[in-house]
């Protein structure tokens, strides 16, 4: 259904001509360009005024609050038995699972079908295959297989056991490329070509970091969760977490500090940031709950150290002041010189005299389309959000997405025409309209059925 009120949409040559105005349209125009880079290099700051942007800034120059905590993590790989994983044991799994897998190959197979056969047809076509004629080209012509015909009779893999006995055995017996004496089944008769043979792998290259945490995590599966019980007991409301260590037989560690968004190794898993974050360990100075990380991994921790928020020096944070204070100084120069430009354009001066009098890069596009590619494609795309000039050309100014200043003057528009259009054109065009035009349909047939519906809650 969905199918049937797409595919029947349609476009009329109203509609294209209006949309060929509007996609295939041309504009002439001019444009400058002014580069924030150069006023960048150019910017000179004195002490002073970096000094007073850091004091106008100070809540922009804080640091965050951070934590240090100290941590015990339990995994398979922390109390795994080294003799779980020797070269001997992964081998005997790897042959192991071997056995177990079925590596039968399989076969691509192609064939030209003969529904009720002759043997004049069958001579021709075996006289034409003799002859070095291509096996997809007399597919097409002969085969009475539509649905692989087109593709070259192309009939996909098989294992053995998809096709009639007779044909699977006449493709066992060929090599890559090779065609089959004609063949009798339920269907009728077929030349069988054998277009590719897919074994597969199964390496040990591939298989083994796979294997090895297979078999340690086998062979610490019961002692995990021994202490897993035994640390999540033990770190409720456990004073120091040097004696739970102890006593579950694992390393106590303390990471470095970290923000609330999180830090390097264990900090940077959200659940342990926002535990480490928590009133009930910052506050209380709890232990977390126990953690599961994921992967077998758990962690409980408990807070070292907490370092509130403070105002840094400006000797801290001189360079990042210079870089803001720099960014906003070569912006309000940007703005004024552009502003400059801009006028002198819109007062009558052409974009060309004006560049060049500030020996700034500037180009003429003549006949441009929104596909244009000989000029910056942004401009481009700026240029035709303008309106059509009237009586006189429309002068824009915009900033780049790089933060370069333009001046643009739009001097002459020319509607799309569709008889201009090439054939290949007008199909991509057409394609396009009746795909939209088909969707459009179907979102208002849903509507009105929505409209009409009584909905029962």
């Amino acid at each position: 259904m969905v199918a049937g009120l797409s595919s029947t949409a349609f476009t009329t040559n109203t509609e294209l001509s209006a949309l060929a105005g509007v996609t295939e349209q041309q504009r002439d125009y001019y444009y400058l360009r002014l580069p924030i880079k150069g006023i960048e290099k150019a910017v000179q700051l004195s002490d002073s005024q970096i000094a007073g942007y850091y004091e106008n800034n100070l809540g922009d120059f804080t640091t965050a609050p951070q934590v240090r905590i100290d941590y015990i993590e339990l995994n398979s790989e922390l109390i795994m038995d080294p003799s779980a994983i020797t070269e001997d044991k992964v081998l005997e799994r790897f042959e192991e699972e071997i056995g177990n897998r079925d590596m039968a190959e399989s076969r691509q197979a192609a064939h030209i079908l003969l529904s009720e056969s002759t043997a004049e047809v069958i001579e021709e076509i075996q006289g034409k295959i003799d002859a070095g004629v291509e096996f997809a080209v007399l597919a097409k012509e002969y085969s009475e297989d539509f649905g692989s015909a087109e593709s070259g009779g192309d009939l996909g893999y098989t294992s053995g056991e998809t096709f009639p006995e007779a044909f699977e055995k006449a493709l066992a017996g060929l090599e890559i490329g090779q065609v089959s004496e004609p063949i009798n089944t339920d269907a009728g008769t077929h030349f069988i070509k054998l277009l590719d043979i897919q074994q597969e792998t199964y390496e040990l290259s591939e298989q083994r970091s796979r294997i090895e945490r297979e078999l340690i995590q086998e062979s610490t599966s019961d002692l995990l969760v021994e202490k897993l019980q035994n640390l999540k007991e033990l770190s409720f409301n456990a004073e120091s977490l040097a004696e739970v260590a102890l006593d579950v037989g694992l390393e106590l560690k303390t990471s470095e500090a970290f923000p609330q968004s999180g830090g390097d190794g264990v900090a940077a898993f959200p659940a342990v940031a926002r535990a480490a974050f928590s009133a009930e360990v910052v506050n209380d100075q709890y232990a977390s709950e126990v953690l599961e990380l994921g992967n077998d991994r758990y962690l409980v921790l408990k807070l070292n150290e907490y370092i509130a928020a403070r105002q840094q020096e400006l000797p801290e944070v001189r360079e990042q002041v210079v870089q803001l204070l720099t960014d906003d100084v070569s912006k309000s120069q940007l703005a004024e010189q552009g502003g400059a430009l801009l006028a002198r354009v819109m007062a009558g001066e052409s974009v060309e005299t004006v560049a060049k009098s500030e020996n700034l890069s500037w180009q003429v596009v003549i006949d441009g389309t929104r596909r244009n590619t000989s000029s910056d494609a942004e401009i481009g795309q700026k240029v035709f959000s303008l309106p059509k000039p009237v009586a006189e050309s429309v002068v824009e100014s915009f900033y780049l997405s790089n933060g370069d200043f333009v001046v643009a003057s739009l001097t002459e528009v020319t509607e799309g025409r569709l008889d201009r259009l090439t054939k290949q054109q007008k199909a991509s065009l057409v394609a396009a309209s009746t795909v939209s035009r088909g969707s459009r349909d179907l979102a208002a047939y849903e509507q009105s059925l929505l409209a009409k519906a009584t909905i029962v809650q």
